[in-house]
């Protein structure tokens, strides 16, 4: 086998790789088949002979080994990810550990494509898409790297989960929790939270009550981006906000089967957004120059937004607003 002609024709090299990988799947389901029937023929008492102890085995996994080598090598740069990931299916077969350290080497070269170039971003959504086919703990592992990186995660994670939203919901909603409160000042988290509430009204009110808890503990999560949790509090199909041009952020979507306001949801809400107008309008108070206007903006929209629902959900509370 030519590796190096490999290297230079990278879709060859990614078809030859499926095509490995369909055959190692055919040996090792065939090849424990055929021990299962041999131990059981000589005495069905005795247990079956270890994975890594069978000779032919061993043979595939110095092979997969070497092609890994190879795979990490894959120019251009951007293929490399396609190359390492059918692999560590590959290796998925014969040793997970082996397996799950290629994903993860695949995850850290996406995640420093996509710093240089968001385009980079359908590498991200490709690793997480592919180890779902594998492994739900292998999943959590990617998602936790992913928090763990510093930098722009919070809009890889949320942009990752809408990827994901179509093939995986579970996964989806896992991790916009993962990553929450980020995405909410342009909308982007509610959107999600909408899109999965077509799927799943139940995972949809999972994931904005996680929001709702991050963002009421964390005092840098701002009234502008407390705004878009307003709609789905209600049972509106939207989400606004205004920002600090005072431009309308957001969207209204169509009706969705099984969303209606819900009590618990309207009230920690309420009581967050409450807290978050206090909060702005004692700083545009303190401010001065172009950031009073800047404040006053969401305040206003906030006011006009949401005192209607205050008065028809809340009405005792309606004074304080």
């Amino acid at each position: 086998m030519n590796f190096a002609l490999l290297l230079t024709q990278t879709d060859t090299f990614l078809r030859w790789v499926i095509v490995f990988a369909c055959c190692l799947s055919w040996y090792s389901s065939s090849s424990v088949a055929v021990r299962a029937q041999r131990t059981s023929d000589k005495n069905a008492g005795k247990t079956f002979k270890q994975a890594g102890e069978d000779p032919e085995l061993t043979r595939w996994k110095i092979f997969v080994s070497s092609l890994a080598q190879e795979s990490r090598t894959v120019f251009p740069e951007e293929r490399r990810t396609y190359a390492v990931v059918e692999v560590a299916n590959a290796y998925w077969e014969v040793d997970r550990d082996a397996g799950r350290q290629l994903y993860f080497f695949a995850l850290d070269a996406a995640i420093s494509l996509t710093r240089k170039d968001k385009k980079y971003q359908e590498l991200v959504n490709y690793i997480i898409s592919a180890a779902t086919r594998r492994d739900a703990a292998l999943v959590k592992e990617l998602n936790k790297r992913l928090l763990d990186e510093e930098g722009d995660r919070g809009t890889i994670s949320i942009e990752t989960a809408l990827e994901m939203l179509e093939q995986n919901p579970e996964v989806a909603a896992q991790m916009a929790e993962a990553f929450a409160p980020n995405g909410l000042q342009d909308g982007t988290a509610s959107f999600l939270i909408f899109g999965l509430a077509k799927k799943d009204i139940g995972l949809a009110d999972r994931v904005y009550r996680t929001y709702l808890t991050k963002a009421s503990s964390n005092e840098n999560v701002d009234l502008q981006s407390v705004l878009t949790l307003g709609g789905y509090s209600f049972g509106y199909s939207e989400y606004y906000t205004v920002n600090k041009r005072g431009q309308l952020v957001g969207a209204s979507l169509g009706p969705i089967p099984g969303q209606s306001g819900r009590p618990f949801q309207m009230n920690a809400f309420l009581n967050l957004a409450s807290r978050r107008l206090a909060q702005a309008i004692d700083r545009r108070n303190n401010a001065g120059g172009a950031e009073v206007e800047a404040l006053n903006f969401p305040i206003l929209f906030a006011s006009e937004y949401i005192l209607p629902e205050v008065v028809r959900h809340s009405p005792s509370s309606a004074s304080g607003w």
